[in-house]
């Protein structure tokens, strides 16, 4: 005799289905996600960060009190170019600047960098950027007693190589 199956016994039997279904899902999606080390990052020291809030806030009313803008000229591969200037638009000149920046694709690949001055408000230095996209630029701007902290993004275009010329005859 051939019986079908009585609704309490299919009933849990789709509930497990799904539950199998569901833990499937997740694993695939963990696996996946941890085999791309690049593709997230955990930000360093971010417990001892929350823990000195106060410090974080007080830099935030200096930057405030400070008015300093930090425009970035030229990011590419190879140079990164700002322009620093104070609350009246002067150049600002005499200050020590570091910069880390990351692509956000790609956040745990940081590329620091230190700036020295070329002209007043001018500063250059060296950036190993070779991804297009979007960066995010952590400055860190050092005059005398005074120190002022900024984030900027900005989005790079991909780089196009020279193009080849041949001789003409």
């Amino acid at each position: 005799m051939n019986q079908r199956p009585t609704k309490s016994i299919v009933f849990p039997g789709i509930i497990f289905l799904f539950i199998g279904l569901n833990f499937c899902i997740v694993a695939i999606t963990v696996i996946a996600a941890g085999r791309n080390p690049s593709s997230f990052a955990i930000e360093p020291d971010y417990d001892r960060k929350a823990l000195r809030w106060e410090e974080t806030a007080q830099q935030l009313r200096q930057n405030q009190r400070l008015a300093w803008t930090i425009t970035i000229d030229r990011a590419d591969a190879g140079t990164l170019a700002v322009t620093i200037t104070d609350a009246a638009g002067r150049p600002l000149d005499s200050a020590t600047i570091s910069a880390e920046a990351f692509h956000h694709a790609h956040a745990r690949d940081k590329v620091t960098t230190t700036l020295t001055p070329t002209s007043p408000g001018q500063y250059t230095g060296t950036f190993a950027a070779t991804t297009p996209g979007l960066w995010e630029f952590h400055f860190t701007v050092q005059r005398g007693p005074q120190t002022l902290t900024q984030t900027l993004t900005r989005t790079l275009a991909p780089q196009t190589p020279p193009l080849a010329t041949e001789p003409h005859p």
